[in-house]
């Protein structure tokens, strides 16, 4: 796979507007300065870096990925592989515990709001090294939530916290809750687009 730097700096890029966006900022270098050690912003940095690494063919640069781990581990505390695909537009909150494998492919201008684990369980059935978790543009992730099998996730799929996700969901805009989870809703496109989830979860922390 050839991943290029400027694209690297490019996706990067797309993910700091976006958490900007998201919170409500101007896009300027102030703004920018104000958010860039965040623990979420560190962490999609790190793995953008860890990724262009690991896809070029030298010992060096693929022994840094390794290094990378540390900060991304004990600061961030989140776990990116640098196979994941992820599309631009990544936000992680601040406050860790995201662990995304290899065998997640996630589109663009996804959220997740805290702790959640996308994997695939060891069922029968179930191919660990070729089946994929794969999550559409425009999700948002809750806090604590588990996505199990290898499941399709719809574009715009909110997950509430706290649920377990074990079947596909095939309709966009779908709000899934609960164990097993199960959809709770639909809300349009052009709502989800034009929300922010952290600017709704710091609204409701403050009430």
């Amino acid at each position: 796979m050839h991943i290029t730097f400027k694209q690297t700096l490019e996706d990067f890029k797309q993910d700091l507007a976006r958490r900007l966006t998201l919170e409500g900022k101007a896009i300027n270098f102030w703004s920018v300065l104000s958010i860039i050690t965040s623990k979420g912003v560190t962490s999609v940095l790190l793995y953008r870096l860890k990724r262009y690494f690991y896809y070029k063919n030298n010992l060096i640069l693929k022994s840094a990925v390794r290094l990378l781990k540390f900060p991304e581990f004990h600061y961030c505390h989140n776990e990116l592989d640098p196979r994941a695909i992820i599309a631009p537009g990544l936000v992680l909150s601040d406050m860790g515990g995201v662990s995304l494998g290899f065998s997640v492919i996630i589109g663009k201008n996804c959220t997740f709001m805290g702790k959640a684990t996308p994997t695939l369980g060891a069922m029968e059935g179930i191919d660990l090294m070729n089946d994929r978790i794969r999550i559409g543009d425009y999700c948002v992730i809750g806090h604590n939530v588990k996505v199990i099998n290898p499941v399709t996730i719809a574009d715009g799929v909110q997950i509430k916290p706290n649920s377990v996700l074990m079947t596909s969901v095939k309709e966009s805009g779908t709000i899934i809750a609960g164990f097993p989870a199960k959809s709770v809703g639909i809300v349009p496109m052009t709502l989800i687009k034009s929300w922010s989830p952290i600017l709704s979860q710091t609204l409701a922390m403050s009430h």
